[in-house]
């Protein structure tokens, strides 16, 4: 994660797609979009050094395998370390103050070896990690 995109100068304004905010999924389109071959360039108001440390904000994103197969081709997933990355072996769905409950996987997939449901990850840290897949798209223009 050391390497950062490089801010545009505002006279190079030239580019199939303009992106506005450097949350995951603006930075997860622009990889995307740069892989399919567009030029691509992002706004943000935030510093280039917010964008690549920003702050831990208490949310984590529950991935589905899908999910993972996306941040994995993106090259966003080999910017997050192991120990940041929670397996997600069970879930309760509940709807408000009713009795019905809806169960998924048990607590016990983990010591059986089974693939877990999903992983959960601090958002925090898939922004930050999508801003260093970024910074391996040089061609990628971004403005703070």
């Amino acid at each position: 994660m050391s390497a950062t995109p490089t801010p545009s100068s505002a006279e190079s304004a030239d580019a199939d797609v303009l992106i506005v905010g450097a949350g995951p999924a603006g930075l997860a389109l622009a990889c995307a979009l740069h892989d399919a071959g567009l030029a691509v360039q992002g706004f943000d108001q935030q510093s280039a050094a917010a964008l690549a440390a920003p702050a831990e904000d208490g949310r984590e994103i529950a991935l589905t395998h899908r999910g993972r197969d996306v941040l994995q081709t993106l090259g966003l997933w080999r910017h997050l370390s192991a120990n940041d990355i929670a397996p997600l072996c069970a879930a309760h769905v509940t709807d408000g103050s009713g009795p019905q409950t809806l169960r998924f996987g048990t607590d016990r997939l983990a010591d059986a070896g089974a693939d877990p449901l999903g992983w959960l990850v601090p958002n925090h840290l898939i922004r930050a990690a999508a801003w260093a897949a970024l910074a391996d798209r040089p061609a990628v223009r971004w403005r703070s």
